[in-house]
């Protein structure tokens, strides 16, 4: 399955909201967590989420039932306030990680 990531803005949050989403995207096949081969899993920045879906609407929609999963229950809600899914091929990339970029160098 074609590979995706989706960068975004959200509004008037704190970290445990945060950190609810992400766990919330993670059930609708997100991850906060990219594999790059032969070096394993590198951490995406925080409003940055990784995933495999057959296609970009599919992909979209599952950032968006992520985002109504996260309000759920909650009074104030969450808002996006932008976000791009964009398609994603490990050929060449680059970190500031320092851990990542020890490990990728050795």
């Amino acid at each position: 399955m074609p590979a995706y990531l989706v960068t975004y803005e959200l509004n008037r949050v704190s970290s445990r909201r945060s950190t609810e989403f992400v766990g919330h995207a993670q059930i609708f096949g997100w991850s906060p967590w990219v594999d790059v081969a032969p070096y394993g899993l590198l951490k995406l920045p925080n409003s940055a989420l990784h995933g495999n879906f057959i296609d970009r609407n599919v992909a979209m929609d599952a950032f968006k039932r992520a985002v109504q999963a996260a309000n759920r229950g909650w009074r104030d809600r969450m808002a996006v306030n932008k976000w791009i899914v964009s398609d994603y091929s490990v050929t060449t990339f680059q970190t500031n990680d320092v851990q990542a970029y020890r490990q990728l160098s050795h």
